[in-house]
């Protein structure tokens, strides 16, 4: 069929100058992919920042890494799903996040917890707090199903752990809110830009009732049901921490990201 690659991967109907540009190397590490991922968020919030959105940026990606092929030309299935996962560490949260509380988007009825666990225990639900987002102020228990991060107030090697909590996340299309008392607004809001793109949500617990409740050992995730059922915490996270066994039976309507 004309415009298709044979077999070898020609374009047989292409001339010299057509097929030059459509030299593709497709990594066997997708973490190799790291840099330019890191690039298309801070090409992502440059755009949000002066309001000409994403649909550039992404066509901006796409030529670096293809090597300047026009998109819609042998795009492989490898790097469509590259290109799925950049989106989906962005739409995950801008989705459930975005509006004015993580409550806009249509969830279940809370649950009914056991007499045996208490607000805040694994087993029972969020505390019942409200938290101060950048443009409203929210119950927690809005933000479900969801993965509360906590980090120290000095954490600086948080970088690649948070990274590896944000991408197990969207593969099960769920958000990561970073959150802490205001005393850690501003770190909060530096890990957010510098180190994951500005990509989550940040939110501060003004009455400081989570550190008292979950007493949190180094990055700290409170893995959160779409009902409102604490399910997990896991303290002490490194990069290498796996918690997807735990993810996928947070929220009851999500397939995992394919």
């Amino acid at each position: 069929m004309p415009g298709l690659p044979g077999p070898d991967g020609r374009h047989d109907d292409l001339d010299a100058d057509e097929l030059e540009g459509l030299a593709l190397l497709v990594p066997d590490d997708a973490r190799s992919l790291d840099s330019d991922r890191d690039a298309y968020l801070r090409e992502l919030r440059a755009k949000r920042d002066d309001g000409t959105g994403p649909t550039g940026v992404l066509r901006s990606f796409l030529r670096r890494s293809t090597g300047g092929m026009r998109p819609g030309i042998g795009l492989t299935g490898p790097l469509l799903l590259v290109l799925l996962v950049v989106v989906g560490l962005i739409g995950s949260s801008l989705s459930v996040f975005g509006g004015n509380a993580p409550g806009d988007r249509q969830q279940p009825p809370l649950a009914t917890p056991p007499p045996d666990s208490p607000a805040g225990t694994v087993g029972g639900l969020l505390p019942d707090v409200m938290l101060t987002g950048q443009e409203s102020v929210y119950p927690l228990r809005n933000a479900r199903p969801a993965v509360l991060v906590m980090v120290p107030a000095s954490c600086p090697d948080c970088g690649d752990i948070l990274r590896s909590i944000r991408i197990q996340a969207a593969g099960y299309s769920l958000p990561m809110l970073l959150v802490g008392p205001p005393s850690q607004l501003q770190q909060l809001r530096g890990l957010d830009e510098e180190e994951l793109g500005g990509s989550v949500a940040v939110a501060t617990d003004d009455s400081d009732v989570l550190q008292g409740t979950y007493l949190p050992n180094g990055v700290t995730a409170i893995l959160v049901r779409d009902d409102g059922i604490v399910a997990m915490v896991q303290r002490t996270i490194t990069a290498t921490t796996r918690l997807e066994s735990h993810l996928v039976q947070l929220d009851a309507r999500s397939a995992p990201a394919t």
